[in-house]
């Protein structure tokens, strides 16, 4: 089971059976779904996320001297890509996720080549 969604849920008037992904699963101490490079990442959390996505993406211009390293996934523990963004590159971010209680807020590059946290890791 991935996730708490009990019997089955209503969308746009049809019913779906248990355990077929809902966008709107962001309820408390459900498990979170974040995709990333034809990978699921699940994180079960009494919190949720704060996600935050627009389809035409936001302008990031990258700014560390040493630049920021591309994940293939929204967490410092996923692999870098090998893609690294140079001081003053600009980029579009189509998604942003913040878990609870965390400082970096991961940014999901639109051109589906990564991750990048707005933080350097260790703050």
């Amino acid at each position: 089971k991935l996730y708490r969604h009990g019997g089955s849920s209503r969308r746009q008037g049809r019913r779906e059976p248990q355990g077929h992904h809902n966008d709107s699963l962001s309820r408390l101490g459900e498990w979170v779904q974040i995709r990333s490079s034809g990978r699921v990442y699940l994180i079960e959390s009494p919190h949720p996320p704060s996600i935050e996505r627009h389809p035409l993406g936001w302008r990031y211009n990258a700014i560390r001297e040493c630049g920021a390293v591309v994940r293939t996934g929204p967490s410092f523990r996923s692999d870098p890509t090998g893609k690294i963004l140079r001081a003053g590159e600009s980029v579009l971010i189509n998604e942003r996720v913040t878990a609870y209680g965390d400082n970096v807020t991961w940014l999901r590059l639109k051109n589906g080549l990564g991750w990048v946290g707005d933080e350097e890791e260790g703050g």
